[in-house]
């Protein structure tokens, strides 16, 4: 029997070779990682604050809006679950001001040009306002058009304030018709409406607000534009 231990030795080995390449072949298929800097605004709020990941990562895409995702999946102190999404949110490099018109849009606004993002687009933005207090977790996944994706793992603490927090606006159960925060109380909004409509039919909302600026149509030239600026905004109403 002690002669047969390394023949079968042998066998085993031979027999888990070919499936061990087969994990090495589909794991060197896969896209290479990004590199992401993941920051969090703290690691200590009070109710309803808001608690807010930043992405940093460099990285050319044609519209940093769509050409990325990012799922951010919470795990509260009660066990409930709780996922977000995230958003583009702008460049982190110096912004340069800009003068003159790039494009001309309906109503004569002004309009970017197409094509790529016109500042390095390197910041990602996920935010959340948590109401349970204690300790939440949360995990978070960073992807783009490519394949590629990068992820990571967190927590954050939610402390009582000295002012006890009313909670989000709901739609009153026991009547459809008003409203009360998430504790319960009554919520009274106050407010003021008022309906904007392109009633002469130019294209424009705006033109009849007495307002100047470059949304308000000029068939006839007759306004006096400024050089080397953006035309103002002024409300004379």
């Amino acid at each position: 029997m002690k002669a047969r231990v390394p023949f079968m030795i042998v066998v085993v080995l031979g027999g888990l070779a070919p499936h061990a390449a087969l994990i090495r072949a589909e794991a060197s298929s896969k896209p290479p990682g990004l590199e992401v800097k993941v920051t969090q605004n703290t690691t200590r709020l009070m109710p309803y604050q808001v608690f807010e990941l930043t992405f940093q990562h460099d990285g050319e895409y044609h519209s940093p809006t769509w050409d990325v995702t990012i799922d951010v999946a919470l795990t509260l102190p009660s066990g409930k679950k709780a996922t977000v999404g995230g958003f583009f949110y702008g460049s982190s490099k110096p912004q340069k001001q800009e003068s003159g018109v790039r494009g001309q849009g309906s109503g004569g606004r002004k309009t970017p040009p197409p094509g790529p993002w016109p500042l390095p687009p390197d910041l990602w933005k996920a935010r959340y306002a948590p109401g349970e207090l204690g300790r939440s977790k949360f995990e978070y996944v960073f992807r783009n058009d490519k394949g590629q994706s990068a992820a990571g793992k967190g927590r954050f603490e939610v402390v009582r304030g000295r002012v006890r927090q009313k909670g989000w606006v709901r739609i009153n159960p026991q009547n459809p018709f008003r409203f009360v925060f998430e504790d319960g109380s009554p919520y009274f909004p106050v407010g003021f409406q008022d309906g904007v409509f392109d009633n002469n039919a130019n294209g424009s909302c705006l033109d009849a607000e007495a307002m100047e600026g470059p949304f308000r149509p000029d068939p006839e030239g007759r306004r006096t534009k400024r050089s080397g600026g953006p035309e103002p905004i002024r409300w004379t109403r």
